[in-house]
């Protein structure tokens, strides 16, 4: 019997660490937070800089208020789509617990 670090998907890849990859595109450190211009900016590990707005982001986490962001600060965040490209839509103080996703 396969353990979950054992587990692999059909191509071969272990779950965990495709999991990991994925995780690691979705950390990163705040920017800066412009609340009168409800414009923000977090950069990634992978170094891209995805944008939000502060008035339409879920926040999440402990000290999770627009006015408390500050630059540098460990956050975790979802990705959705849009009309001119990638957007935060979501952000996590410091990490965001696991198996969480953006429908909670």
């Amino acid at each position: 019997m396969q353990t979950r670090r054992e587990e692999r998907d059909p191509e071969g890849v272990e779950t965990d660490a495709l999991l990991d990859a994925l995780r690691a595109k979705f950390e990163g450190h705040v920017q800066s937070v412009e609340v009168v211009r409800d414009t923000g900016c977090v950069i990634a590990r992978d170094g891209r800089k995805l944008y939000f707005m502060p008035s339409a982001v879920r926040l999440s986490g402990p000290g999770a208020k627009v006015e408390a962001l500050r630059p540098g600060q460990p956050v975790t965040f979802d990705v959705s789509h849009t009309a001119t490209g990638p957007r935060i839509s979501r952000l996590w103080t410091g990490q965001a617990p696991s198996g969480s996703d953006a429908a909670e």
